[in-house]
């Protein structure tokens, strides 16, 4: 019997690695090109054959929205604009994100400007969302965020920032991965816990930023009601596969329950959409 036992995790607990879950987002998230989007810009497309597209602009806190934008925006093509710590403010208004060599600093800040020349000439039906790591100061940040959302209001298209979501800070996921026959799930509680101080910090962090910034969806009101963050779905499972980046399934739970947030933006998508389709 404890044979047949050993090894075996509840499902809720599961922990896949982060490669895996890669695989698992670009199979199901980043299938086939769209016109007009260049490759090495848009380092994942999902072509859904709409006249409508959302595009997710930053680093690796960008893709790793892609599974909950997609679900909340079924109807639309998706294209992340994305390369790993490459930050949509590096090269802007003297913040630039250091990487390991002058190049990639370079590359990273010529990747931004990119990107807006390519928007300026865009001309399809687009929705942009911001979306970055916590770095530098609130004040530098939303100083660049709102220029950005603003030069992008400017091109013809609507653009929004979407709030960093807090992270636990440790490895809840791998922590929560044991059989239920070592530890229940109330005693994993009281072992595996976030980073309560980080938590706090972050917090402070995204308040700032969302008194200083247009436009900006503040993820942390929900993830973390009277400043008590969750890090689990409804059927308790981790959403972060990793210290501070969220699962697939973190990604659709945490955006699904923003969807009241983007209402008015689906909205507008339509409306838009219904005036452009007029003869």
């Amino acid at each position: 019997m404890l044979k047949a036992l050993e090894g075996r995790v509840p499902v809720h607990r599961v922990a896949l690695s982060n490669s895996e879950w890669r695989v698992v987002e670009r199979r199901q998230y980043c299938a086939g090109n769209l016109s007009g989007f260049p490759n090495d810009l848009f380092t994942c497309q999902n072509d859904r054959r709409s006249n409508h597209t959302v595009v997710v602009w930053g680093d690796s806190h960008a893709m790793h929205l892609v599974a909950g934008v997609s679900e909340l925006f079924k109807d639309s093509n998706i294209a992340v604009a994305y390369l790993s710590g490459c930050i949509s403010q590096s090269g802007f208004d003297g913040v630039l994100r250091k990487f390991s060599s002058r190049l990639l600093t370079e590359q990273c800040a010529a990747r931004n400007r990119s990107f807006l020349s390519w928007a300026e000439a865009y001309k399809g039906d687009l929705t942009v969302f911001i979306s970055n790591a916590k770095r530098n100061r609130p004040d530098a940040i939303s100083k660049i965020n709102n220029q950005h959302v603003r030069t992008l209001e400017g091109y013809g298209h609507s653009a929004y920032v979407i709030g960093d979501f807090i992270r636990p800070g440790v490895e809840l996921a791998q922590c929560y991965a044991v059989p239920d026959f070592i530890f229940s799930d109330e005693r994993l509680r009281q072992i595996c816990k976030a980073d309560a101080s980080a938590a706090a910090r972050e917090l402070a962090y995204s308040a700032k930023l969302a008194r200083l910034s247009v436009n900006y969806i503040p993820v942390h009101d929900v993830q973390c009601p009277q400043g008590q963050c969750s890090f689990f779905d409804d059927e308790g499972r981790v959403t972060f596969r990793d210290v501070h980046h969220l699962s697939p399934i973190g990604a659709i739970y945490e955006m699904s329950r923003l969807s009241p947030l983007f209402e008015k933006i689906r909205a507008e998508q339509s409306s838009y959409g219904a005036l452009r389709q007029k003869p």
